[in-house]
C-alpha cells in the first residue's frame, strides 16, 4: 500500500511538474512574441539598438524559434555587428544545415568582409539547400546576387558559369531575360546577351531596356547595322547608350571603305577622318601651327598628359612627326581631287588609326565619337590597333 501511495504521489508530482514546465514555456513563448513585436516596432521607427535588445530577449525566451534568430542576425548585421550575427547564424546552422536563409545571411556577412572564398561557399550552400517549389523566384534571386558578387570581385569566368546555369530558368519571363542579358554584358559575353535581349525585342518592340541592351551587345559584336536598328528605338538613352548610338551612326556613315560609294564621297569621308585624327593629336601635343607647319616639330612641345613641365621632342624622324607630315600630304592630295584608289583610301584610314593610337597612348581617353568611330572603322577592315 505504501508503495502504491508513493507511486501515486510520484505521478501527481510529475504531472504537476510537467504542467508547470509547460505553463512556464507557454509564458516564455508569450513573452517572446511580445518582445519580438516590440523589436519590430523599434526597428520600424529606426531605433536599431533597441530593436536588437528586444530581439535578443525574444531569442532568450524562445531559443528554438528559427524566425527570431534570423531576425536578430539580420538586425545585428545591419548594425555592423557581424561577428555576433555570425555566431547566431552558425548556432542555427548546426540545427538547420539545409536552411537556405541561414547560408544566405552568412554569405552576405562574408561578402562584406571581402572574404571571397567564404562568400562563394555560403552562396553555393544556399543554392544547394532545400527550397520549396514556391521559392523558385527567391532561389533565382540568390543566384543573381551571387553573380553580382562575382562580377564585383572581377571573377568573370565564375560569373559566366553561374549565368549559364541561370539562363534556362529565365525563358518566358521578360524582366528576368533583360536582367540576365545585362549581367551577361557585364560579364563580357555579348553574344549570349544578345540572345537574351533579341527575343524580348521581337515580342515587345518598344521594350526600352531590351532595345538598349540589344543595341549595346550588337555594337560590341561589331554588328553595326543591327546595333543602329535597336538603338534607334531607344527613346530616352542613358549617356552610355547615347555615345554608342553616336559612334555607331558615324561608323555607318563615315566609313570611306564602305561599298557602293563614289570617288568623291570616299575622298570626303577620308578627309574628315584624317582631319579629326590631326585635330585630336593637335590638342594632345601642340598648338595648331605644329600641324600646319611641320618644321616646328623640331621644337619641344608640351605633353599635356604629363604636366606643364614635361616635354616631348617629336624630331623629324619620329613616328609622330612622320604621321603629321604624311597626313598633311594626304589632305593636300585629297583637296586637289587627285585619284584615290582603294589602296590609297585604306592607307589613309590606317594613317588616321595610327594617329589615334599615338594620342591614346600618350594622352589617354577615347576622344570624341568620331575618334572612337575611326578606331572601330579601322578594325572593321582588319586594321587593328597594335
Amino acid at each position: 500500500m505504501l508503495l502504491s501511495v508513493l507511486i501515486a504521489l510520484t505521478v501527481v508530482v510529475y504531472g504537476l511538474t510537467q504542467a508547470a514546465a509547460s505553463s512556464n514555456r507557454d509564458m516564455h513563448r508569450a513573452d517572446a512574441v511580445v518582445r519580438f513585436q516590440q523589436g519590430e516596432e523599434a526597428q520600424r521607427l529606426g531605433d536599431l539598438d533597441s530593436a536588437i535588445a528586444w530581439f535578443r530577449e525574444a531569442v532568450a525566451d524562445s531559443p528554438d524559434d528559427r524566425g527570431y534568430r534570423l531576425t536578430l542576425a539580420a538586425a545585428l548585421a545591419s548594425g555592423q555587428l557581424d561577428d555576433e550575427a555570425e555566431r547566431v547564424l552558425l548556432e542555427l546552422r548546426e540545427r538547420l544545415p539545409e536552411d537556405p536563409e541561414v547560408s544566405l545571411q552568412l554569405a552576405r556577412i562574408e561578402a562584406r568582409r571581402f572574404e571571397g572564398a567564404g562568400a562563394r561557399r555560403y552562396y553555393q550552400n544556399a543554392l544547394a539547400s532545400l527550397w520549396t517549389s514556391a521559392q523558385g523566384d527567391e532561389r533565382r534571386q540568390v543566384r543573381v546576387e551571387l553573380i553580382r558578387f562575382l562580377l564585383d570581385q572581377g571573377e568573370r569566368t565564375r560569373a559566366l558559369s553561374e549565368l549559364l546555369a541561370l539562363t534556362p530558368e529565365v525563358a518566358g519571363d521578360v524582366d528576368l531575360q533583360v536582367q540576365a542579358g545585362q549581367l551577361l554584358l557585364e560579364a563580357g559575353d555579348a553574344r549570349l546577351a544578345l540572345d537574351m535581349f533579341a527575343p524580348v525585342v521581337n515580342d515587345r518592340p518598344d521594350a526600352q531596356e531590351a532595345l538598349a541592351g540589344a543595341g549595346e551587345a550588337a555594337y560590341r559584336l561589331r554588328e553595326y547595322a543591327d546595333a543602329d536598328r535597336y538603338l534607334s528605338g531607344v527613346s530616352f538613352p542613358t549617356e552610355l547608350i547615347a555615345d554608342i548610338r553616336a559612334v555607331t551612326d558615324l561608323i555607318l556613315h563615315a566609313d570611306p571603305l564602305a561599298p557602293r560609294l563614289g570617288a568623291a564621297e570616299r575622298r570626303r569621308r577620308l578627309s574628315m577622318i584624317v582631319t579629326q585624327a590631326l585635330h585630336r593629336s593637335d590638342e594632345c601635343f601642340a598648338p595648331p601651327e605644329a600641324i600646319r607647319l611641320p618644321e616646328v616639330s623640331l621644337s619641344p612641345v608640351v605633353n599635356v598628359s604629363a604636366g606643364a613641365d614635361s616635354e616631348v621632342w617629336p624630331g623629324p624622324e619620329s613616328e609622330l612627326a612622320s604621321l603629321w607630315n604624311a597626313s598633311e600630304q594626304l589632305l593636300s592630295g585629297l583637296a586637289t581631287r587627285s585619284p584615290q584608289p582603294r589602296d590609297g583610301i585604306e592607307d589613309g584610314l590606317e594613317l588616321a588609326r595610327k594617329l589615334e593610337q599615338v594620342v591614346t597612348d600618350v594622352c589617354g581617353g577615347a576622344g570624341e565619337p568620331l575618334d572612337q568611330a575611326i578606331v572601330q572603322i579601322a578594325a572593321r577592315h582588319g586594321l587593328e590597333s597594335e
